[in-house]
């Protein structure tokens, strides 16, 4: 079997006040078909890839990935170049009998409000439905019909903080494979949760509903996957937003029971699953009654999520409040 492997990844905050650039993604790294040999990060997950594919006997090719750090929205000529590049590193060798892509999901840029959905379509046009074209992203994506119609399978990674990305990605080629040998015939069901929250799944109750995900898969034979999909709340974009992906071997009624009874069972918790922070004030004058070493962080102005972490709020509240 012929396997190619390839991604652009970057989520981008629609309110910072900065482009990203391609220099930018330089920097997080671009790599023409040696990914797997870097020390990054990435190069560890397209590692498991490429193992995974040489030990079954495949053949497997990488095409162009590139990463950039959360920011702004991307520039027009960068997301075009990168988009050519990946286009070009799949014609190179194609036909493939599967197409693994490693996606964000919120990746915006001047002119493309869904730069993922832009290019799953664009591969679905070279490709026809003679591939198979699977993805995993990050839970914090704006899952877009375009994305859901132009790929036969979408993984969202499970687990925030993202520990879980090599299991998520062991399942996208091992579930790929069966869908190229005609195992398994993939039926897909969203249901848009209307929310827009932040969801750490260390704690209860986004833990236990993580954990009821896994049962559902496990339970049931014919689901194949199941995804909460978070949403980035920086983005601003059409399809912002929670939303439950359910997928099902040939079974569309199924899936669509499934991501609805999922989805509401999560917007049930919706209250409880609102952050509390406090206010600057309340954050420095705690400071006079905790003792050893405290961190105050402004949860808003993140480099993290793409914004410049050039805010003095807090420092200006420490100094008002006259520390000895």
């Amino acid at each position: 079997m012929k396997i190619f492997a390839g991604g652009i990844t970057t989520e981008t905050n629609c309110f910072a006040p900065f482009p990203t650039t391609y220099a930018d993604f330089e920097r997080g790294g671009v790599w023409q078909g040696d990914a797997s040999e870097s020390d990054s990060f990435l190069g560890q997950l397209v590692r498991g890839w490429r193992d995974t594919a040489i030990e079954h006997g495949h053949q497997f090719t990488e095409g162009l990935f590139a990463t950039a750090q959360s920011g702004g929205p991307v520039t027009r000529s960068a997301y075009e170049a990168l988009r050519g590049e990946f286009v070009r590193s799949y014609e190179e060798n194609a036909p493939y009998d599967l197409a693994l892509l490693n996606l964000h999901g919120a990746m915006t840029a001047d002119g493309y409000d869904d730069c993922e959905g832009d290019l799953l379509r664009g591969l679905r046009r070279i490709t026809g439905t003679s591939t198979v074209i699977c993805a995993v992203l990050d839970p914090h994506c704006h899952l877009s019909d375009s994305m859901v119609r132009d790929a036969d399978l979408l993984i969202c990674s499970r687990e925030y903080p993202h520990t879980d990305y090599p299991a998520r990605m062991q399942e996208l080629f091992e579930l790929g494979i069966d869908i190229v040998d005609g195992k398994l015939a993939p039926i897909a069901a969203v249901f848009d949760c209307r929310m827009i929250g932040f969801y750490p799944t260390t704690n209860s109750p986004m833990r236990d509903f993580v954990d009821q995900l896994q049962e559902v898969e496990r339970s049931a034979e014919r689901i194949l996957s199941a995804s909460f999909v978070h949403g980035f709340e920086l983005g601003d974009v059409t399809d912002t937003g929670s939303k439950m992906l359910v997928y099902t071997d040939d079974d569309p009624k199924l899936a669509s029971e499934t991501a609805q009874n999922l989805g509401v069972s999560i917007y049930k918790l919706r209250h409880a699953l609102l952050p509390s922070f406090p206010d600057v004030q309340e954050a420095v004058a705690t400071l006079r009654h905790t003792s050893g070493r405290t961190v105050i962080a402004d949860v808003g102005d993140n480099p993290g999520a793409g914004f410049a972490a050039d805010n003095m709020g807090i420092l200006r509240e420490l100094l008002l409040a006259d520390f000895d």
